[in-house]
Order: C-alpha cells, then structure tokens, then sequence
C-alpha cells in the first residue's frame, strides 16, 4: 500500500514507516491523513483541509514528549518537521526524537507557525531556543526537513544573533535552502508573497547568509528528489565550502522527497548512521554508531572555533 505524503502528487511507501505506528494509526484510507497529514482530496497543495490539523493531533501522546526533562539537560536537539510551511509532516517528527532517543540525545519537536509571513517562524523558534537555554541547554542542535530544514538553517544562520540564541550545529534533510530558485515557490509565497524582491528572496536563502562563524552542518539529499531538487544542498554546501565551514554533504542516488527516517527507502536509509556518527562529534556524546568524538563549541565556551585543516568536510 502507498501512504499519501503532505506533499502533492507524492507517494510514500509503507515500508518507509515504523510498524509501530503503522499499526497505531492504521492504513486504510480512512486513517491515511492520520499516518501523513494529508486528506484523500487533498492532492494538490491548494486544496489541503482541515483534515490535516486533525491528522497530526492523533499522533498518539506517548510519541508527543521530549526525551528528558528539560531541567536536566546540558545539551538538546530541536526537531522541525517539514510540510512546506503549510503543515506539520507527522512521519518528520516524534519519530526522529525517537531515534535521537535511541542515540542517548535529548530532543523534542517544536511545531513552528504554520501559513505565517517571515520572520514569524523564525522568531518563534528562536524563543524556543531562548527556552530551553535557560533551562540549561548549552549545546543547541536542530534538525529539520524540507521546509523545515530551511528553518534550522536560518536560525543556524542567523545574522546579529545573541549568544541565548546561537545553533551549535544543524542537520538539514531534502532542505529548500534557497528562496531564488522557481523549484519550491510555494513555501516562497506563503513566507514573503507574491511580489517578494529578489533583494527579499535571497535575504532568507541560506547560501547568502553563511559566514565562516556559522556552526557545522550535516546536508543530505536524493538526486530523484522532484520536490526540492539536490540543487538546493549543493548550493548550500558550495557556501559553506567557501567559508571553510565545517559540514557533511550526502546525495543518495535513489529515493523520493519527504523521506523521513527513510526505513525501507534502500541507500538512502544509511543517513542515520552517518548523521548519528556525526552529531556525537558535534556534541562529545557516544552513539550507539560510534565512539565519542570531539564536540562543536557550546554556549559560553571562550576557545575558538576549528581553524582550516582541524577537521575535514565529508561528501558522499
């Protein structure tokens, strides 16, 4: 059977789906919008319905937590599900805190405003950020997917940022990074509207706003992706090149958009283990994929950030 995604004309295979919450929510047409987010008429991005806030809040509440409580934490990832800023994609959400649970990390999902011009989604989950801060985060992770990815990158990114809201590292997932570009203009409407200035668009494309102090980053993409084509990662990862930023750059060859933990989805389905090995260097945590490795520099920390050489970008 193939489950409808929050993303029009694109289909996700069952087997991309833990069983345990296919079995939760169940297959059927019916329960479709449950499982993805969208309705069995919503096939074009202009006619999702109500149905789609709906489906995301009977996500079952066991999967709706944070992994620790707050006020015992000294490190968290914030994980920002994509859906084209129109919707929350439910498969981009509690399940990745769960595997970032299984890791030993402590994460929780923020649902960032939703249909909203920028700066709003930005900003919300800057206070978010502020949040968990002074509860005691001092390494601030995020992860994010599609439209999402593109959130984690701004707040990564983010120009004249407070140290209460700096990102230490950042994972970004078939991530729309750039708002020039006529391949996702949806998203480009719902933020900046129909008449956005190139000066505008490309004020929140995320190329355009890497600096060599901005935090490392792991991409990945498939080279199949219709939706937010690989261009997008390559763009932003000639960006960090060119500042010398350290990042991790993974195009699989085969797999469609909104992929999620891609279980079932072939080559594709390796990210986890790389970007596991990855975010314990980023944090001095060990994973279950790997020893623990040299962490990103946290809030408050006075040494300064790898020189040229330190550490070595990664492509595959």
């Amino acid at each position: 059977m193939i489950i409808r995604s929050p993303y029009p004309d694109i289909a996700i295979p069952e087997a991309c789906l833990p069983e345990f919450l296919l079995a939760e929510l169940g297959t059927d047409d019916a329960n479709c919008p449950a499982v993805i987010g969208t309705s069995r008429r919503a096939r074009t991005y202009g006619q999702l319905t109500a149905a789609t806030g709906r489906a995301v809040a009977r996500v079952p509440e066991r999967f709706a937590r944070s992994t620790k409580e707050d006020d015992e934490m000294s490190a968290h990832v914030i994980v920002l599900p994509g859906g084209g800023y129109e919707v929350h994609a439910a498969h981009e959400a509690e399940l990745i805190v769960d595997w970032l649970s299984g890791l030993g990390l402590e994460a929780s999902v923020f649902r960032y405003p939703l249909n909203s011009w920028h700066p709003a989604p930005l900003a919300a989950l800057q206070t978010e950020i502020r949040r968990l801060r002074d509860k005691g985060a001092d390494t601030i992770g995020v992860v994010g997917f599609s439209a999402g990815g593109h959130l984690a990158g701004l707040a990564a990114l983010a120009p004249d940022v407070d140290e209460r809201t700096s990102v230490q590292f950042a994972v970004l997932g078939y991530a729309i990074t750039s708002m020039e570009t006529e391949t996702y203009r949806p998203s480009q409407l719902i933020l900046l509207g129909e008449d956005a200035s190139p000066e505008l668009r490309r004020s929140i494309s995320l190329d355009a706003l890497v600096t060599p102090s901005a935090p490392p980053f792991f991409l990945w993409h498939t080279a199949e992706d219709p939706y937010v084509p690989p261009e997008h990662t390559y763009r932003l990862a000639a960006a960090l090149a060119a500042d010398n930023v350290p990042h991790s750059v993974h195009v699989f060859p085969h797999g469609p958009h909104s992929l999620g933990l891609a279980h079932g989805a072939g080559e594709a389905s390796t990210w986890t283990r790389f970007a596991a090995s990855w975010i314990g260097e980023q944090t001095g945590t060990r994973t279950s994929h790997g020893a623990c490795q040299r962490r990103a520099p946290r809030y408050g920390d006075d040494q300064e950030r790898p020189g040229r050489g330190e550490r070595s970008n990664t492509a595959s």
